[in-house]
């Protein structure tokens, strides 16, 4: 009889593995972490060639290469894993040990990257694919947004060899583009952060003065409630959902919170 083993590890990731019989003696096949949907393609992929007793004494599956007339292991999850597979299991780690925003951001990289290149296997990735890729990009969205896709996706295909996806996926990073080197921020002086004010509306003005006196970032800013302001220590906590980040931290104020019209 052939079925999956879902085991809890005491960190609380799940593991996988495959019971089974070959031969007459009970046999397990590791899978490891991964997602549910990927974890099925597995089991239906092992239970097919099992079937088809493409297995050897150890209980390893092979396949037939009839052009050379060899026989070579086969990457049974590498098979039919394809880019959402790698994104399901992306989303998943990030889910335990990512911000919510930084989980958002990577599952719509993969969104972008199904759309140009299609749902491929993650074998089949090429330098060719992802040059291809970056140039369709570039027309849509700036260079470190491209860069920070590409990084993701090495990032995502590393996660998946420490799980044992296969011996077939890309030994090497994609390249990033080169990038000139940015120019330093130009800072509003005193003049222009005065006229700003005066152009803006009462409400819109009170959270300008709050980014000026704080140092806030826009997200930042807009996630504050009145829970999170302590006005006896002149503190904000931000908090990891909106925080860059992720982390948990105070900003003890520099200015007044009486400069701030409220």
């Amino acid at each position: 009889m052939t079925y999956l083993r879902k085991r809890k590890l005491p960190s609380g990731r799940i593991h996988w593995d495959i019971r089974y019989k070959f031969e007459g003696n009970n046999k397990t096949h590791t899978i490891g972490e991964t997602g549910r949907r990927t974890v099925e393609k597995i089991y239906n992929e092992f239970c097919r060639r099992l079937s088809e007793s493409k297995m050897d004494e150890d209980g390893a599956i092979f396949v037939d290469n009839r052009s050379s007339g060899t026989r070579r292991e086969s990457t049974v999850v590498l098979d039919k894993s394809t880019l959402s597979d790698l994104s399901e299991l992306t989303r998943e780690y990030a889910e335990a040990n990512k911000s919510m925003k930084t989980a958002e951001r990577e599952q719509l990289v993969f969104t972008h990257l199904i759309r140009i290149l299609g749902d491929i296997p993650v074998c089949e990735l090429t330098p060719a694919m992802i040059e291809s890729y970056k140039a369709t990009r570039t027309r849509e969205v700036s260079g470190s947004t491209v860069n920070f896709e590409i990084r993701m996706l090495n990032t995502a295909i590393n996660q998946a060899k420490e799980l044992n996806w296969g011996k077939d996926l890309p030994e090497n990073p994609f390249k990033q583009l080169k990038l000139p080197d940015a120019e330093p921020p130009q800072w509003l002086d005193e003049e222009q952060i005065q006229l700003v004010l005066a152009n803006a509306d009462a409400e819109f003005k009170t959270y300008l003065q709050f980014l000026l006196h704080t140092g806030y970032r826009r997200n930042e800013a807009l996630g504050v409630t009145w829970e999170d302001i302590d006005l006896q220590k002149r503190q904000i906590l931000i908090r990891g959902e909106v925080g860059k980040m992720g982390k948990r931290w105070n900003f003890i104020l520099l200015a007044s919170f009486s400069d701030i019209a409220v």
